[in-house]
């Protein structure tokens, strides 16, 4: 995504909500700490009016997940590895 943010910003950056959604999308699919940081240092000099909401939204969601792992992931190996 990051390699070809210039094309999908011109390309689906305003109108029918497509770069929202895809911000969102790819943003939910990641899950470890080095993750949120990337996202986090890669959008912060872009300008991100048009999707703003799904990205913090993406970004909650990331790190909700990352504290979920590190709070239950030795309970999660122990009843799955039993």
């Amino acid at each position: 995504m990051k390699e070809n943010w210039a094309v999908l910003d011109k390309r689906f950056g305003s109108g029918l909500g497509l770069l929202r959604s895809y911000v969102a999308m790819v943003v939910r699919a990641l899950g470890k700490k080095e993750h949120l940081v990337d996202v986090e240092r890669f959008f912060e000099e872009l300008d991100t009016e048009a999707y703003r909401q799904k990205l913090e939204q993406g970004l909650d969601a990331l790190k909700a997940k990352i504290e979920w792992v590190q709070r239950d992931r030795a309970d999660v190996e122990d009843w799955l590895f039993k």
